[in-house]
């Protein structure tokens, strides 16, 4: 069993990768987290993953009111 975070991280490059790797970094104890409270008997594995449609979005947006 796999749950899936997706996050948005707004900023630079570096920044981002530093966000998303400290997630991924403390993914165990989230895991462990959530198990215990919420009384789980098998916990999933949780997996961050970076969520770009914001930004996406952000830069149609961008694009669509420079015409």
């Amino acid at each position: 069993m796999v749950v899936k975070v997706y996050v948005s991280v707004f900023g630079d490059e570096r920044g981002r990768e530093v966000a998303i790797a400290g997630l991924k970094s403390k993914a165990k104890y989230v895991r462990g987290e959530l198990g215990r409270r919420m009384k789980l008997r098998l916990t999933p594995e949780v997996r961050f993953i970076e969520d770009e449609s914001l930004e996406r979005g952000s830069r149609v947006n961008f694009i669509l009111s420079s015409f």
